[in-house]
């Protein structure tokens, strides 16, 4: 089907098409509207075209090879309503041109596992989901050192109850960004975050890991989590790899476990009632100088850099077996002090 139409609406009638292209002839925009519309084989929207998809409308696309092309930065897919890759079975996810779909964007696995090879057409929501019972998995293919840069947020779904699993394979030390917040769904299965070493993760908005498993590798301390904007860490007991907090953070009023370093320079961090637990075997604490933190547990040996001041307001503990050392500058406990380990440094006290 060519589209070429200066009506430029479709009412999909929740019918499949073949093969549709949106013509060079097309108007600028041509409205998915009314009713949803599926595509099975292939998709391609010419340049200085798009089609906009209305509020509550889907367009869904199944073919298992992901052949969508968006010829130029002026071929879009847009509007309110989602656009939905549920392919037959398991498939792979790798459109191409230099197009936009700023739509909300679905990988439903309802058919079976999908891997991801880009991300540089999605230029809107993120939503992973498993709509069937069975478990899935959800695999960006990084071996080549790819970089996935997701430009808002990416929410990881259960609609079918099966549990999902998001494995970044490959140890090319690629870097996966968020530029909003990342989230998992309360409801359905058991939602995995699978970090391999190597892998960066970057988040511009709130890390909220409630409902999921956050599944480190080992050794943790060559991946790391860096929160860049304004948001919340929430870790919801799942343990985190080396940490960069370099934006406006609150944490959680919860405890949140750190198997890395944990590096807050150049943030601004409202820690208010967390507690902060450095359970790695060698770490590193750098703490926005001067800040307080209300609950400190140091079970692994640690140290805080030269010219860094910190202030513990509530409880500091150091496990036994333990070191906490740090350099020129301040630590001060305002509360109790659980001392089963060792303080060291050449630092106040």
């Amino acid at each position: 089907v060519v589209i070429s139409s200066s009506s430029a609406t479709i009412q999909g009638g929740g019918y499949t098409l073949y093969d549709v292209y949106v013509s060079s002839t097309a108007p600028a925009t041509t409205t998915l509207s009314t009713t949803d519309l599926k595509i099975s084989n292939t998709l391609s929207v010419a340049t200085g075209t798009g089609i906009s998809i209305s509020s509550g409308r889907t367009l869904t696309f199944t073919q298992t090879g992901g052949a969508v092309t968006l010829h130029s930065s002026t071929s879009t897919i847009s509007g309110a309503g989602s656009f939905l890759f549920q392919p037959t079975g398991s498939a792979f996810w790798q459109p191409s041109g230099n197009g936009k779909i700023s739509a909300t964007t679905t990988f439903d696995m309802k058919n079976g596992a999908i891997s991801i090879f880009t991300s540089h057409l999605t230029n809107g929501p993120v939503v992973f989901d498993n709509g069937s019972a069975s478990s899935r998995t959800l695999t960006f293919d990084i071996t080549n050192g790819t970089a996935f840069n997701f430009a808002s947020s990416v929410t990881v779904n259960s609609s079918g109850g099966g549990n999902i699993t998001l494995d970044p394979g490959g140890a090319a030390q690629p870097v996966i960004s968020v530029s909003s917040t990342l989230s998992f769904g309360r409801t359905g299965g058991t939602k995995t975050f699978t970090l391999p070493n190597g892998v960066t993760t970057t988040i511009a908005g709130s890390l909220d890991l409630t409902s999921s498993t956050f599944s480190l590798p080992a050794p943790v301390g060559k991946s790391t989590i860096i929160m860049s904007g304004t948001g919340t860490l929430t870790s919801a007991g799942n343990a985190l790899p080396n940490l960069k907090l370099t934006g406006t953070i609150t944490l959680a009023g919860e405890t949140h476990t750190i198997k890395g370093y944990l590096n807050m320079t150049g943030g601004t961090i409202s820690p208010g009632t967390a507690e902060i637990i450095i359970a790695s075997t060698s770490a590193t604490l750098t703490p926005v100088s001067g800040m307080t933190l209300d609950k400190l547990t140091v079970s692994s040996t640690i140290s805080i850099p030269t010219g860094n001041s910190l202030t513990v307001s509530t409880t500091l503990t150091v496990a036994t077996g333990t070191t906490f050392t740090w350099g020129i500058g301040t630590l001060a406990v305002n509360g109790a002090l659980n001392l089963n380990g060792t303080l060291d440094g050449s630092g106040n006290s």
